[in-house]
């Protein structure tokens, strides 16, 4: 799935914002800072690929966590505190920095979710713009005005019904939370 890094992609002759791609060469650019990855997506295939992303990028196989989940922001967020409840890791995390890392259009509606979702946990959420970090490629977001209009759109729309309690599965008790590096989680584990 992210075999190269091609943002300008094209559909029906329309050039296509990248997000994801982009979201992953930001984490390889950022991987001294980091002791581990906790990749969330909507498939085993999805943070599978991922995954291989990131090894081939020399990020070690140890410092990465795989969750698959419902494939949407808020579902991710679900799905890592459920596992994080699950192990037991959750009230180790107090105080200490987790990085979030997104794209730049998304980053309003994420932190929103993010500071509801962990309320009251005590975590120092440290919000990462994929497009601040990248080395590689830096996006030009004028050559994709009508996507980035379109983005823009559904963000705001994304923080209103959330602000309105009317967001798609924002009450749902039930999350799809799977993990597949169990072995990674403890937090004890972060700086090895």
């Amino acid at each position: 799935m992210w075999p190269t890094l091609d943002p300008d992609k094209q559909v029906d002759g329309k050039m296509l914002y990248a997000g994801g791609p982009i979201r992953m060469q930001a984490a390889v650019d950022i991987q001294e800072n980091v002791s581990k990855y906790v990749v969330v997506g909507g498939s085993k295939e999805k943070v599978d690929a991922m995954k291989t992303f990131l090894e081939q990028q020399n990020v070690p196989s140890r410092n990465i966590i795989r969750i698959e989940s419902e494939a949407d922001s808020n579902g991710n967020l679900h799905a890592v505190r459920r596992i994080l409840e699950k192990y037991e890791e959750l009230q180790k995390l107090e105080k200490r920095n987790v990085g979030i890392l997104t794209n730049a259009y998304h980053m309003p509606r994420v932190k929103m979710m993010a500071n509801d979702i962990f309320k009251g946990d005590g975590i120092n959420f440290q919000w990462l713009e994929a497009e601040s970090i990248i080395t590689r490629y830096k996006p030009d977001f004028y050559i994709y005005p009508e996507e980035f209009q379109a983005r823009q759109y559904h963000e705001e729309c994304g923080i209103r019904d959330w602000r309105n309690g009317t967001y798609k599965d924002q009450y749902k008790r039930d999350w799809k939370a799977v993990i597949y590096d169990a072995d990674r989680v403890a937090t004890s584990k972060l700086n090895k």
